[in-house]
This record gives C-alpha cells, sequence and structure tokens, in this order.
C-alpha cells in the first residue's frame, strides 16, 4: 500500500509541476529580434510598469498592450523604411523627460547606401513631439578593439548619460546628460549582453559589398558568420576568430530579398540579424 502512494504522489507532484506552465497567446509574424521587421519584447516603461511591444519597422509604427493584451497605445514613427535604416530604442516613461505621464522613445536613423553622410539620433514623446535631434550622429552598440560592448546610455554615480557617435566632420563623442534612470531591466539587459555574441551589416541595405561587424563574448575564439535564405537555407559561411572584428563580404552573386545571418560558436548561436540586398 505504501508503494501505490508513493507512486500517486509522484503522478501528482509531475502533474503539479506542468501546470505551472501555462500557454497565454501567439503573436503571429513577429519574432524577438526583428528579422521580419515586426519585433516583439516585453518592455518596462518605468518602475514596475510593464507592457508588450509590437514594433513594425515597415509600416513606422508600434503598437504597446497591456499585460491582459488589450491595447494601451498605438504610436506612429516619425520615419519610414525606405533610404533609411532605423531602430527605436529606450521606450520610456522618466528616461528623456522628467514628467512620467508622457512616453518617449528614442530613434537611430543609418543612411544607406553606404558611403554616404548622413543619418541622426531622435527623441521624440509618443504623441508625435520631438525632444531631441542631433544630424550625422548614432546611438548604438559600439563594438572595441578590447573586445567589449559599448552601450548608448548608462547610469553613472553623476546620473544617466546619452553618448553619441558623431563620425562627420570629425570623428567625435558627445555626451549628455539624462533627467531620468534606466529601468532595471534596461540596464540588466545591457550588461548581460555583453556575454552575448554581437554582430552589425554596414550598409544594410547592401547591393555590392557589405561589412559584418562582430563581438565574440568572452572565452569564444573564433566561430563561423552563415547567411539564410528566407527558406532556411545556408547560402553562405565564413569561419571567424577574436584576432578581427569585422569581415567584408562580396554579395554580388546573392539574388536581391532579405537574408538572416547569425553567428556560431562552440557554445554560443546569435540571434538572427536581418540584412536586405538590392540591386545595384
Amino acid at each position: 500500500m505504501k508503494s501505490i502512494g508513493l507512486l500517486f504522489l509522484v503522478i501528482f507532484f509531475f502533474v503539479e509541476l506542468k501546470a505551472q506552465i501555462v500557454y497565454e497567446t501567439t503573436y503571429v509574424d513577429a519574432d524577438l529580434n526583428g528579422g521580419t521587421n515586426r519585433e516583439f519584447e516585453l518592455v518596462e516603461l518605468d518602475s514596475s510598469e510593464f507592457k508588450y511591444l509590437l514594433l513594425d519597422y515597415g509600416n513606422s509604427v508600434f503598437n504597446l498592450y497591456n499585460l491582459d493584451y488589450t491595447l494601451f497605445q498605438t504610436v506612429n514613427i516619425p520615419v519610414v523604411w525606405a533610404n533609411f535604416n532605423y531602430r527605436v530604442h529606450y521606450i520610456s516613461r522618466s528616461l528623456f523627460d522628467c514628467d512620467t505621464s508622457n512616453i518617449e522613445y528614442l530613434i537611430d536613423v543609418q543612411c544607406v547606401p553606404q558611403p554616404c553622410i548622413g543619418g541622426y539620433v531622435k527623441i521624440y514623446r509618443t504623441d508625435g513631439s520631438e525632444l531631441f535631434s542631433r544630424d550625422t550622429a548614432h546611438a548604438q552598440i559600439a563594438f572595441g578593439s578590447s573586445n567589449l560592448a559599448r552601450f548608448p546610455i548608462i547610469s553613472t554615480p553623476n546620473g544617466t548619460k546619452l553618448l553619441l557617435d558623431r563620425p562627420s566632420p570629425f570623428s567625435t563623442v558627445e555626451i549628455y546628460s539624462l533627467c531620468g534612470t534606466l529601468p532595471p531591466t534596461l540596464e540588466i539587459k545591457d550588461y548581460d549582453s555583453a556575454q552575448k555574441i554581437h554582430s552589425q551589416a554596414l550598409p544594410n541595405p547592401a547591393s555590392n559589398i557589405v561589412t559584418i561587424n562582430y563581438l565574440l563574448p568572452p572565452g569564444e575564439n573564433e566561430g563561423d558568420i552563415r547567411f539564410y535564405d528566407i527558406s532556411g537555407n545556408i547560402v553562405k559561411s565564413y569561419h571567424i576568430d577574436n584576432n578581427f572584428s569585422s569581415i567584408i563580404v562580396s554579395i554580388n552573386d546573392f539574388p536581391s530579398g532579405t537574408y538572416i545571418y547569425k553567428i556560431e560558436t562552440a557554445t554560443q548561436v546569435s540571434d538572427g540579424e536581418q540584412l536586405i540586398i538590392i540591386e545595384d
């Protein structure tokens, strides 16, 4: 009888464990890294205020949803995905504006195709009003020869700092003080990501040649950059190591279209990044 009782106890235990993980819902045609131009994530707007974010780069709009999946706000992004490749970062109530009744976000726009001089960084409220603008500037992860990733916004004992890279007419870095602080989830994401694989394709879209900047995490000495077509087939692969931080790839033989590239090491596989190839 004890054995039978123990068996029921074990079965009950495993049923209870399984019941702790409960499916909620699915967002279709979206992924966590923007590979489909529809990026999805969970964002912290302010202390303990979380929203689901569905960011549609192709249609220049993003939606914020409450945790019960009801629509909280629809925001039209004042940038068109055409001759500019842009990213939205740091959606927050109090990072850029001390008035927590508003929501702000940063746009980093890169001029393409290269070589060109352009791009800019702007900070908007979700009502469309512009808080900040700096031309010929970028706020993005930088890849250093020291194999460390650098991020544009950092909380310090002397306040929160925004660092902008301005490559023209001279190579300069501008530092700005911000009103607020990074939400805890953003800080954790930034510092933890120094342990992950990072990459960036320039220009993007590209027509003849593309440079893939990469950063392997500490302890990883080599890996492979693999390019995939939309069907998931590998179309090209290159071996890399941490003696360099970029490779130059000829894409003349790539048909025009959208590709995904990943960096694979012995222990990690990076998120898929999108590369758009256009006719020259």
